[in-house]
């Protein structure tokens, strides 16, 4: 992976119009050469009050499949927004971002710790594959920057919906084709030869899952890119039990790898119980990883409140046990 950040002074004042965009410096990762942009008013496609970023391939030999995430952060290093993308194929100028990659109101609070207004925009790229050949990436060409952007704002308008999705008191407007092309749970449940009360009445009522969490899943199966904080213990489990639920196995192994790499030592344990109790493939790397950490910070970790209830768990005590 490698990053390259933007550094604004002054934020609020800016005098950018709306498609205006920063360009960071480049930079060389997997043979390929990158830059990041930066929207401080949003681009072409974005809703009123977002803040628009994409990554851009300014040269590459063949195709190359990445992602990349962005962390919005103040003078003194403290995050105030993150996002991860899902990975996507990249070749010579393909340039990939969501319109609506942040509220604005997220970098205004980054930019309001300091006097001066600055705010750091880190844009990390990682690459998932080596480059290939242009012949396999037919499935590639099809990914351009517009798209995550449509398909959000068909999420948020609920234009021409075909379906409700009901938790709780709360209803959300989505389209049978896109759950079902992104989840074999709900193809099997809208499928015009299922015996399934949802199939018929257009009508799919959660039981199982908070609002906040159904709407995270569904905006990932419109978008491809992960929302909220990874370090909301609570949240993040909320959502990676119902991305396995669903079947959603891309969100699941994207939402592992954003809880690996932000594990600390007041939280593995927390996770580590989460990732046995849950025990996926998908959840074994994170498993590991909690393993690791806490291997190597024995005596901090077992003065956490984590400890104590990771005890209180026999299976689980038993990973850590000598």
């Amino acid at each position: 992976s490698a990053s390259v950040r933007i550094r604004y002074g002054g934020w609020s004042d800016l005098k950018r119009e709306k498609n205006q965009w920063d360009k960071s410096g480049d930079f060389e990762l997997g043979g390929a050469t990158w830059t990041a942009r930066v929207y401080p008013r949003g681009a072409a496609g974005s809703a009123e009050g977002k803040v628009a970023i994409c990554v851009q391939c300014m040269h590459c030999d063949g195709a190359i499949e990445a992602r990349f995430e962005v962390h919005v952060v103040d003078m003194a290093g403290k995050v105030h927004a993150h996002r991860l993308t899902a990975p996507g194929v990249f070749r010579k100028d393909t340039e990939m971002g969501p319109a609506d990659f942040f509220e604005r109101a997220e970098v205004d609070a980054a930019a309001q710790t300091s006097p001066e207004g600055v705010v750091i925009i880190q844009v990390t790229v990682t690459t998932t594959t080596e480059t290939r050949s242009e012949r396999h990436t037919l499935s590639g060409a099809l990914q351009v920057s517009a798209w995550p952007a449509q398909m959000g704002a068909l999420w948020q308008s609920g234009e021409h919906h075909d379906l409700v999705v009901r938790c709780g008191d709360s209803k959300f407007l989505a389209h049978r084709c896109v759950l079902a092309a992104r989840s074999p749970v709900f193809a099997r449940m809208l499928s015009p030869d299922s015996q399934m009360r949802e199939a018929s009445t257009g009508v799919v009522t959660i039981e199982d899952a908070d609002a906040a969490t159904m709407k995270r899943l569904c905006s990932f199966l419109y978008t491809g890119a992960l929302d909220g904080d990874a370090a909301d213990v609570s949240a993040t489990t909320a959502l990676l039990q119902a991305a396995l639920k669903y079947e959603v196995l891309d969100l699941a192994r994207l939402a592992v790898e954003e809880i690996a790499s932000r594990l600390s030592v007041d939280t593995v344990a927390d996770w580590l119980i989460i990732a046995c109790q849950l025990g996926t493939q998908e959840t074994a790397t994170l498993k590991t990883a909690c393993l690791r950490l806490i291997e190597g910070n024995m005596a901090k970790v077992q003065d956490t409140a984590g400890w104590a209830r990771l005890f209180e768990n026999k299976a689980v005590a038993a990973e850590v046990s000598p």
